[in-house]
């Protein structure tokens, strides 16, 4: 079970072995790491310059966050940025390529959360299971996810049997040093295995968070220089403060955490375009009254990021649809604004994911003016599409009657059917929000 899906003592455990691994000091040390991809990535840039044509930037970063993950998360050069027939790229790019949308179990999971710790188990149990037919089914190892999962293995195996001295400061190493090959508890007895992680939790975590790292940030690099593009004043207004802290005597992580139109600029930019908003999942933990809707105890509230993020109400006065970083100087309701989850169970690597944006920002807007291409998207523009939105649950809906057991009574099963759908509407975005956090 990985920390995305696990719950109760097997995420508390996990969790407070996992979150020193992004502490500041932690960062600090990874930063140096992530400025060689970006250095690499620089490099790349200035190739595609000297071409004198339009490009299209979405693919480079791809590379730069994969390349910045493989080095940070489990320590290897992979030279991908250069190497255009890169395995790992390759093999990255066929596992988010999986349309897990039009899976049935992940489908039935957005109104049946229970399935959601089963489909991780699922995904342990086809790695081990990948081990048994190594000798007869050596193809099978090849699929993407199993390929990555192999070569964590054996990462692993060398550094556990490793006699370097040299201290790593990759994530993987800092996974390993509270690893353990044997059983786990998951109580709050004060054992010290209770504050462990078992070798195939580690592998599970690092490769989560290589694919989880991937395409968010190079996402959510793109739209930042969409804005860039189409924003020259926002753009020069952001070089100034850039120029402006070059010259002083500090260390690169801490002269982006000092640049505060950075930070409200790249704030802006995950408010209007939330690069995971179907991630944020809360169970509710008392039966509680929300507009008028009871929500029972164990009910799972899925929050409606977009309507949260342009509700006028919330970001008003000046209008939502427009980027203006300056907004967030205005004190809002914490709950308003949730790009990485909001509470205990937010996202563990999104002070990681900042500084990689903030690094990468601060060196391309040094070296380079970002101008609109001819074939860029004009009129960019976030509305909703009722009609899918309808036909996806109506489709998802059909797939109970395949998959709630055989026998299983009539009325019963029409009732599961009402409650759960119930559940999954409760949360609407008009809802006031301090009846919504007594949801989270």
């Amino acid at each position: 079970m990985q920390l995305f899906t696990a719950n109760s003592h097997q995420w508390h455990r996990q969790r407070l072995v996992i979150n020193p691994a992004f502490s500041a000091a932690k960062l600090k040390l990874m930063t140096p790491l992530v400025n060689e991809c970006i250095e690499s990535f620089m490099n790349k840039l200035s190739e595609k310059c000297e071409e004198q044509q339009e490009f299209n930037i979405y693919l480079i970063y791809k590379r730069l966050t994969m390349d910045v993950i493989c080095r940070c998360a489990f320590g290897i050069n992979t030279n991908m940025q250069t190497d255009i027939d890169n395995e790992y790229m390759h093999k990255a790019e066929a596992v988010t390529n999986e349309n897990f949308e039009n899976n049935p179990l992940i489908r039935l999971s957005y109104l049946m959360p229970w399935l959601i710790p089963v489909l991780s188990y699922i995904v342990i149990g086809q790695a081990i299971f990948m081990q048994f037919l190594h000798k007869w089914k050596k193809s099978a190892e090849e699929l993407p996810r199993f390929w990555f999962v192999n070569r964590l293995r054996h990462v692993i195996d060398a550094r556990v049997s490793s006699d370097e001295t040299k201290r790593r400061i990759d994530l993987l190493q800092l996974m390993l040093d509270a690893a353990t090959p044997n059983q786990i508890k998951n109580d709050n007895n004060g054992d010290v295995m209770s504050k462990k992680l078992h070798y195939d939790e580690v592998i599970i975590n690092v490769f989560s968070f290589m694919i989880a790292g991937y395409e968010t940030t190079s996402t959510a690099l793109t739209y930042c220089t969409y804005i860039l593009a189409t924003q020259p004043t926002i753009q020069e207004k952001l070089r100034a403060e850039i120029d402006k802290h070059q010259d002083k005597n500090e260390s690169d992580y801490d002269r982006i955490h000092n640049m505060i139109y950075l930070d409200l600029f790249i704030r802006e930019v995950l408010r209007m375009f939330p690069i995971v908003p179907k991630t944020v999942l809360r169970e509710c933990n008392t039966t509680t009254t929300v507009c008028g809707y009871i929500i029972e105890k164990g009910s799972v509230i899925q929050p409606d990021m977009f309507s949260l993020h342009y509700d006028a109400d919330l970001w008003g006065p000046d209008d939502p649809n427009l980027f203006i970083p300056e907004r967030h100087l205005t004190p809002r309701h914490p709950m308003a604004y949730m790009p990485f989850g909001q509470g205990p169970r937010n996202c563990v690597g999104m002070r990681f994911a900042l500084v990689e944006l903030k690094l990468c920002l601060t060196r391309l807007l040094c070296q380079y003016i970002i101008l609109p291409g001819d074939e860029m998207e004009q009129k960019f523009k976030v509305h909703e599409k009722y009609e899918r939105a309808d036909k996806y649950y109506q489709e998802t809906l059909s797939l109970f009657d395949q998959y709630l057991p055989i026998g299983y009574p009539d009325r019963i099963r029409a009732r599961q059917k009402i409650a759960t759908i119930e559940r999954f509407y409760c949360c609407k975005s008009a809802m006031a929000l301090e009846d919504y956090e007594d949801c989270l």
